[in-house]
């Protein structure tokens, strides 16, 4: 035998109310954020194709020189350029010009006269490079020293120029 038995309604608060409106209002963001799926991952996340020529000092430090795009994307690369710019007067020697096995480097080492260096101790550089493929492929330009911290780490995305200055020992 069905039975019915009667609800009984009781009026919600102004208070009750608006708590209930922004739980279901959460609720659907909540939603929709998980229904359009997960985001991109950032550059953190990706394996990274580096190439890596060197700077060697006068001291004989050398200073590793990375240009890097994420693994996947790294057959999108036409190629790459690579300036580095230090005083003239510092005996410094580029090396790596065949560095490109994961994709084309141009190297190109500039003695600029108007960079005042002593002529020893840490000498001041410069580094720019470009990384060339279809639009927004990211690209990244790291440097270090063995044994040290990183002298400097900069993302960027294809055809775009990145730039760092840092004082190599």
């Amino acid at each position: 035998m069905l039975r019915c038995i009667p609800s009984v309604s009781t009026p919600l608060t102004p208070s009750a109310a608006r708590q209930l409106r922004v739980l279901t209002a959460l609720a659907v963001i909540v939603t929709a954020a998980l229904a359009l799926g997960r985001p991109a991952p950032v550059a953190a996340d990706w394996s990274w194709c580096w190439n890596d020529p060197t700077l060697v000092l006068p001291s004989t430090t050398v200073v590793h020189i990375d240009l890097g795009v994420p693994q996947g994307q790294q057959s999108l690369i036409r190629g790459s350029t690579l300036v580095v710019t230090v005083p003239a007067n510092a005996k410094v020697i580029l090396s790596g010009a065949h560095a490109g096995n994961n994709f084309p480097i141009a190297l190109t080492l500039v003695q600029d006269p108007t960079i005042t260096y002593s002529g020893s101790g840490p000498v001041p550089v410069t580094v720019a490079a470009t990384i060339n493929g279809p639009a927004g492929v990211p690209t990244g330009l790291r440097t270090w020293e063995p044994g040290g911290e990183p002298l400097a780490f900069v993302t960027s995305t294809t055809g775009k120029t990145m730039r760092a200055s840092f004082i190599a020992d």
